[in-house]
């Protein structure tokens, strides 16, 4: 016997999902575009990490949504992606 989730169950359920992933992606060490590992050394050691030697571009920081700007870097992966489609 199958049972289906009430409109409030699923609603509760997309809720935990949406929030687990916002909290995978706020996490420092992750890219808040790929969600995946960025690498970053800065808050461990600030004057040698790959972050602070490369360029940003701006259209790149743009897609950043809103409420994960200014918390973690984006990969490398994901800049060197988009300097080589641009």
């Amino acid at each position: 016997m199958t049972r289906s989730l009430t409109r409030s169950q699923s609603t509760q359920a997309t809720h935990k999902t949406t929030s687990e992933i916002n909290k995978m992606l706020s996490d420092s060490k992750r890219c808040p575009l790929c969600g995946q590992q960025n690498n970053c050394q800065a808050d461990t050691d600030p004057h040698n990490c790959w972050c602070l030697s490369v360029q940003v571009p701006k259209e790149l920081l743009d897609l950043v949504p809103e409420n994960l700007r200014d918390k973690a870097c984006i990969c490398r992966h994901c800049i060197e992606r988009h300097n080589q489609q641009a």
